[in-house]
């Protein structure tokens, strides 16, 4: 494409692809016979017949790939064919943003990245799955929480702003657990006495790992195998810099 500065087989037409995208998520508003297709491609629905961001994320990488995220099987009706050639495709990142899905922050988004094998190198069994390997993450972005951090004397009196972002790697969960999630890490971050960043983040990070629980199951996140990245910010802590930052990352 670009030594020829044409739209070919080596890139994709943004326009059709917008179009794709936006057909797969026609197929939850409209009740008909094409939202049952949805329904069993994601093969899961809310309790109130209301889809999971994990479903919808599935319909539109099914019309992308023509397969569910994790390869196993082929997803589009036999008179659809895929947006994308995956004997072409070497890796592939999908995220849905969610802006207003977090009461105080600036949103939260699901990211699925994959990354595919050469078509010529697959034989016999794997033909039918050409995915290689594939790794699914959550994102809280930018919460904003009056905090009490720092070791100054005026910090220690009164609460000050601190700014958030949450990531949670090898997110293997399909319900919408961000609001729960949200509340946890708020939680957290109001009842803190910290002096540092860097032993509030690790607070949090555990927090998420040993104490926050999916529904009825007692598994904690460390055994489910996640890997959580926290950030933090003071944006008003250093007069003459934007703020300090602070990066943690703790797993299993």
């Amino acid at each position: 494409a670009s030594a020829r500065d044409a739209v070919n087989a080596e890139t994709v037409h943004y326009g059709n692809l917008s179009k794709t995208l936006l057909g797969g998520m026609k197929l939850f508003s409209v009740p008909s016979s094409s939202s049952e297709k949805a329904k069993t491609a994601s093969d899961k629905e809310g309790d109130s017949g209301v889809p999971h961001t994990a479903d919808v994320f599935e319909i539109l990488w099914v019309k992308m790939t023509g397969r569910v995220v994790d390869g196993s099987r082929v997803a589009l009706p036999l008179d659809q064919v895929p947006f994308l050639d995956a004997t072409r495709l070497r890796s592939l990142a999908l995220t849905i943003h969610l802006p207003k899905a977090s009461l105080l922050g600036s949103g939260v988004s699901l990211t699925t990245t994959a990354c595919f094998a050469d078509a010529g190198d697959l034989a016999g069994e794997e033909k039918r799955n050409p995915l290689r390997s594939y790794a699914r993450s959550l994102r809280l972005h930018g919460l904003h929480v009056p905090t009490l951090i720092g070791v100054n004397s005026n910090e220690r009196t009164a609460k000050q702003m601190v700014v958030v972002d949450v990531e949670i790697d090898r997110f293997d969960v399909r319900e919408d657990i961000h609001p729960e999630l949200e509340r946890v890490v708020v939680e957290t971050l109001e009842s803190s006495s910290f002096e540092t960043l860097e032993a509030l983040g690790t607070h949090i990070a555990n927090q998420i790992l040993d104490e926050f629980r999916i529904g009825d199951s007692p598994q904690t996140m460390r055994e489910r195998g996640w890997q959580v990245r926290v950030c933090l910010e003071k944006p008003i802590a250093v007069p003459f810099a934007d703020c300090p930052s602070v990066e943690v990352r703790a797993g299993s």
